[in-house]
């Protein structure tokens, strides 16, 4: 119902547009009749009833090239228009399925299936392909060889039975059917690919589904890549690591992260770049949409190797390298946790042992200074014993390096003695002199607190 409701509201817009009357018959016939430029076309039509026919009754967008255009016309590929078989042909490929106004073909790049079915000129499912390139308010077409031509004259509506079934839009040249891929690729002055696809042994298994075989997605290398295959068999795996059986994928189908299995059986990954360029697990896209005769080609910057686990463009890469800062003393990868600590100062860990250490450090100063208060005490009581018949300090300071304060006075005051790691106090066992010199001899160093 809502089909049938779009179809009423499109005949509507059209007819109005074309100032057509509702009650009066359009059909092709006196449609391309009334169009001067088109003769040529016609005349061509005229000579296949069973065609003419059929895009009188059907839903179709005639693309018809005007006379100007046959004239340039050279023939395709060593087809002329007087080849009774490539005529119908060529003329079922300028007919594309569902009717597709002026402001459909101006909404996106899309390729659209024509009436060119399985046959002698294409081996594509559901129609041979025709790419539609709108540029603000114009609209081109691409063929084979990305041959293009332009909308000059769109929206020619006519009708079946005071319905309308079908659109004539007339075009600046004729079309190009599409042919096989190293030709397409060497008249596209690809040579890079061409070079690269005739080196490569001759795989049978390619050759053999190539031609009976619909649908074929190809990824055609301009450059080889890492290490050579050594024996025919290893080339092979490589080669049909290019091939994807069944599908026709076109440019606008790569979507980021898509996975497809490929003629070996192995997948391939799509990606898509934040500026919008498309890889094909890490080599970039760099030409797309070669339309060929069993579907379409794309070329790619390097080849691609199965035998290289997870491949993936630099752009990814490079993003999952920005979560470090370099490799770490130790040669292991520093975390971005680490990283970002070092930036603004200590890690976690490292404040962690400096409050530890201080800790330390502080119980160890208050150790030492019991330590040597305990001694200064027993110094003080050793002195009050040895007070009477014994030299006294300044007896003792006399035997000593002339340097030396000669008297140090005050229950405070405290004597180290320090000589290559022993120390003394001012009290002396044995004889005192000879102790005296030498520790003048070592160097006497006298602390006062």
């Amino acid at each position: 119902m809502l089909a049938l409701f779009s179809a009423s509201l499109l005949c509507l817009r059209l007819c109005l547009s074309q100032e057509l009357n509702l009650n009066e018959t359009y059909n092709l016939t006196t449609v391309l009749s009334g169009q001067a430029q088109l003769s040529k076309f016609t005349s061509y039509l005229n000579a296949f009833p069973a065609l003419l026919s059929t895009l009188s009754e059907a839903n179709v967008t005639i693309l018809a090239p005007s006379n100007n255009a046959w004239a340039k016309y050279t023939g395709n590929d060593g087809h002329f228009a007087n080849d009774t078989n490539f005529l119908e042909a060529l003329l079922s490929y300028h007919t594309v399925q569902g009717v597709y106004p002026l402001t459909r073909l101006q909404q996106d790049v899309q390729f659209l299936p024509t009436l060119l079915g399985k046959g002698e000129y294409a081996n594509v499912t559901g129609g041979q392909r025709v790419g539609v390139y709108p540029s603000g308010q114009d609209v081109n077409f691409e063929t084979g060889v990305k041959s293009q031509s332009k909308l000059s004259t769109p929206d020619i509506p006519y009708t079946h039975d005071t319905s309308v079934v079908g659109i004539v839009h007339i075009i600046d040249e004729v079309f190009r059917i599409p042919i096989v891929e190293i030709p397409t690729a060497t008249e596209a002055q690809l040579n890079d690919v061409v070079s690269l696809q005739l080196v490569q042994p001759v795989d049978q298994r390619l050759v053999g589904f190539l031609g009976p075989e619909a649908d074929w997605t190809l990824l055609a290398p301009k450059h080889s890549k890492g290490v050579l295959p050594t024996t025919d068999e290893e080339s092979f795996g490589i080669q049909e690591y290019h091939f994807i059986k069944g599908q026709v994928l076109f440019s606008y189908n790569f979507t980021d992260r898509r996975e497809v299995t490929t003629l070996n059986g192995k997948n391939l990954t799509f990606y898509v770049a934040p500026n919008g360029t498309r890889y094909v697990n890490d080599a970039p896209i760099v030409d797309s949409d070669y339309l060929i005769d069993t579907g379409v080609f794309h070329v790619i910057e390097t080849a691609l190797d199965p035998r290289i686990p997870n491949a993936k463009p630099n752009f990814l890469t490079v993003a999952n390298a920005t979560t470090t800062t370099g490799p770490s003393p130790t040669g292991l990868p520093i975390s971005s946790s680490s990283a970002a600590a070092g930036k603004s100062g200590l890690t976690t860990g490292a404040k962690a042992g400096i409050g530890v250490g201080v800790t330390l450090g502080v119980l160890m100063l208050l150790g030492v200074g019991a330590f040597f208060l305990l001694r200064r005490r027993r110094q003080q009581t050793a002195n009050v014993s040895h007070a009477k018949g014994k030299p006294g300090w300044a007896e003792i300071h006399q035997l000593s390096d002339d340097k030396a304060p000669r008297e140090m006075q005050g229950e405070s005051s405290l004597h180290e003695i320090h000589s290559e790691g022993t120390s003394g106090l001012g009290e002396m066992e044995g004889s005192q002199g000879a102790r005296s010199r030498r520790a003048g001899e070592r160097g006497q160093l006298y602390e006062m607190q």
